[in-house]
C-alpha cells in the first residue's frame, strides 16, 4: 500500500512542514559530545596578577625556566615592594633578587657552564662595572672575562659554544660585527659578521636542522646579501630563500 493511499497528500505535506519547523527551531548541538554546562566550563578565565605579588614596576623583556625556578629579566627595579634591579627569581612561592642586581635593561638570559648569563644594555652589575654581558655564579655577578663593546640581545648554543648576538662590533680585540662564539676562553668570529647601511643588529638566534639562524636588522651576513635573515652552517653564512622584506625580531622553531 502506498503512503498516499492511507493519508492524503495534503496531510503528509502539513506533517513534513511541522517537522521541518521543529528542526529549524531546535538549538544546534555538536554530535561529538554533550553540551557544556556550568560544571564543565572553568569558572576562572582571567590572568593571574604578578604571581601573588603586585608585579614589576617596569617592563619584563625575557624569561628563563631552570628546574623549579623562573628567572625574569628586563628594565624593572622592583618586584612588589622589594628592590630587585634587572633580574629576579621566582621559586613558586616568593620572589628573590640576585645580589644587587643589574642596573640597566636585561634583554636575554641563558644558562651556560653552570652560570646564569645575562645580556642587555646595562653597564653595572652588583654595583660594579659590567658592560652588556655578565654571569651569576650563584653568589655574585661578574663581568664577562672578555667584554663586548655594545648591547647583547640574544643567546643560543651551537656546536658546544655560546653564541651571542646583538649590536656590538668587538669582543675584546676580536672583530665580531653583531655575532660571536664564546668557546670558554676567547671570542671566535662567525665569518665577517653582519652589515647594514646604518647600524646592524642581530635580534634573535635559533638552531634549526643543524644550522644557526640569525634574524635582525642587516642586509649582509658574511659578505653575502641576506636581508634580515641568514643561516650559518659552521663555516659560512648564506641567505634564506624568500626571507623577510624587513627587520625580523624573533625566530621560533
Amino acid at each position: 500500500m502506498k503512503l498516499d493511499d492511507k493519508f492524503p497528500v495534503s496531510t503528509i505535506a502539513i506533517v513534513m512542514m511541522i517537522v521541518l519547523a521543529v528542526c529549524l527551531a531546535a538549538p544546534a548541538r555538536a554530535s561529538f559530545g554533550p553540551p557544556l554546562t556550568a560544571a564543565t566550563v572553568p569558572a576562572d578565565t582571567s590572568w593571574a596578577s604578578g604571581f601573588n605579588l603586585p608585579g614589576t614596576d617596569s617592563m619584563v623583556i625575557t624569561a628563563l625556566v631552570s628546574g623549579d625556578s623562573l628567572f625574569l629579566g628586563g628594565g624593572f627595579r622592583t618586584v612588589g615592594a622589594d628592590s630587585f634591579a634587572g633580574v629576579a627569581m621566582y621559586d613558586g612561592v616568593r620572589w628573590s633578587g640576585l645580589g644587587q642586581g643589574i642596573t640597566g635593561p636585561v634583554f636575554c638570559l641563558t644558562l651556560w657552564n653552570g652560570w646564569l648569563v645575562a645580556g642587555g644594555g646595562f653597564k653595572t652589575t652588583d654595583g660594579a662595572p659590567g658592560n652588556y654581558l655578565a654571569y651569576w655564579d650563584g653568589i655574585a655577578w661578574h663581568p664577562w672575562p672578555v667584554e663586548v663593546n655594545g648591547q647583547v640581545t640574544s643567546f643560543e648554543m651551537y656546536n658546544g659554544e655560546l653564541i651571542v648576538g646583538g649590536e656590538f662590533t668587538q669582543g675584546g680585540s676580536t672583530t665580531l660585527n653583531c655575532a660571536g662564539a664564546w668557546d670558554g676562553a676567547q671570542w671566535v668570529p662567525l665569518g665577517s659578521g653582519f652589515a647594514y647601511p646604518a647600524t646592524p643588529r642581530v635580534y634573535d638566534l635559533l638552531v634549526w636542522r643543524e644550522q644557526l639562524y640569525a634574524c635582525g636588522r642587516f642586509q649582509q651576513a658574511g659578505g653575502v646579501d641576506a636581508l634580515c635573515l641568514a643561516a650559518w652552517d659552521g663555516a659560512a653564512w648564506s641567505a634564506v630563500p624568500t626571507g623577510p622584506d624587513g627587520w625580523a625580531y624573533q625566530i621560533a622553531g
